[in-house]
C-alpha cells in the first residue's frame, strides 16, 4: 500500500501518473450511480476544469433550413416503358438464376472437376513437355464433367 506523498518506488514520473490514474479509475468504478462523487473525485485529481454537477450545458438545437424539393424534370416524369410486373418477374428470374448458378458451382461433381484441373496444373508446372490448355476454367470443367453438347 502506498502512503500519500510517498513515491511509488518506480523512479519514473509517467509510471507514477499511470498508478494514480489507475487508482482514481478504480475509485470511480466503485461509485457507479453517483455522478456527483465521481465528478468530485475528478476535480481533486485533475487540473482540467469540469463543469459543475447539475449544470449540464446542452447546446441549443439549430433548425436546418428547408430543402427545396424538385418539382419537375426528367427524373420525375413518368416513364412509360417501366412495368412493375415485368420488373418483379425479371428480378425473380435473376435471383433464381443466381441460386441455380451457385448450386451448380458448389455441387460435388463440379468441385471434383475443379480440384482435378487445379491439381493437374499444379503437378504439370515443372513438366517441360506439357502442352498449355488455352481453354477457360469453365470450358475445362464442362469438358471434364461431360456436360457439353459434344
Amino acid at each position: 500500500m502506498m502512503l500519500p506523498g510517498i513515491n511509488s518506488g518506480t523512479g519514473n514520473k509517467s509510471a507514477d501518473t499511470r498508478m494514480k490514474n489507475t487508482k482514481t479509475n478504480a475509485k470511480q468504478m466503485g461509485m457507479v450511480g453517483n455522478p456527483a462523487a465521481q465528478a468530485s473525485l475528478r476535480k481533486k485529481t485533475s487540473q482540467v476544469k469540469v463543469a459543475p454537477v447539475g449544470k449540464l450545458q446542452v447546446p441549443e438545437r439549430q433548425e436546418a433550413p428547408p430543402v427545396a424539393l424538385p418539382t419537375a424534370g426528367p427524373a420525375l416524369e413518368p416513364q412509360p416503358e417501366f412495368n412493375p410486373e415485368v420488373f418483379k418477374e425479371d428480378m425473380t428470374n435473376n435471383i433464381a438464376a443466381q441460386i441455380r448458378t451457385q448450386q451448380f458451382v458448389q455441387s460435388p461433381r463440379i468441385q471434383d472437376a475443379t480440384t482435378s484441373i487445379q491439381l493437374k496444373e499444379f503437378f504439370n508446372k515443372s513438366n517441360p513437355d506439357k502442352r498449355n490448355d488455352t481453354r477457360t476454367l469453365l470450358d475445362q470443367i464442362i469438358s471434364r464433367t461431360g456436360l457439353g453438347n459434344g
